[in-house]
């Protein structure tokens, strides 16, 4: 959009610049509108995301609860078990999709992978925690439990 210039321009010329600023204010005030439709659309998609993830907590809260009441794991085993599959899952996803990359942003070193391994209290080893299983004697691997399990047999 150019200025008007009261005393150098005709009037014609006065006129093209008032309707090249009408259809450019047009074009932004479209703009605006779909980006705000946009918008709305987004926020109604975070607040669906919101429930179903209240809904995901709540129900395996229940089937945690339930392992638990049925003495199927210990309360404390299936906590360490549960962030084990968090860290793995956080790490398979930062492995998944590269952060996006504009123009404006400079592409950001990727963070150190989290070790999640733990070790055996029987053959120290250390193994992935996912394989770790809670005894009396402490963390075991599973093949150090089932050499426990043939030994009190």
């Amino acid at each position: 959009m150019r200025k008007l210039s009261f005393w150098r321009d005709t009037e014609r010329e006065q006129i093209q610049a008032i309707n090249e600023a009408a259809t450019e204010l047009d074009i932004l005030q479209s703009n605006t509108q779909l980006t705000h439709e946009r918008v709305e659309a987004l926020r109604r998609h975070v607040v669906a995301q919101r429930s179903e993830i209240v809904q995901l907590k709540a129900a395996l809260q229940a089937v945690c609860d339930l392992l638990v009441d049925l003495d199927l794991i210990e309360a404390e085993a299936l906590g360490y078990r549960i962030d084990a599959a968090v860290a793995d899952g956080t790490a398979a996803a930062a492995q998944a999709t590269p952060p996006p990359t504009t123009p404006f942003n400079s592409p950001a070193a990727a963070p150190p992978v989290m070790a999640s391994e733990a070790t055996c209290s029987r053959c120290r080893r250390d193994v992935p925690a996912r394989d770790i299983s809670f005894t009396d004697g402490g963390p075991m691997c599973e093949g150090c439990v089932g050499a426990l399990a043939a030994e009190s047999e």
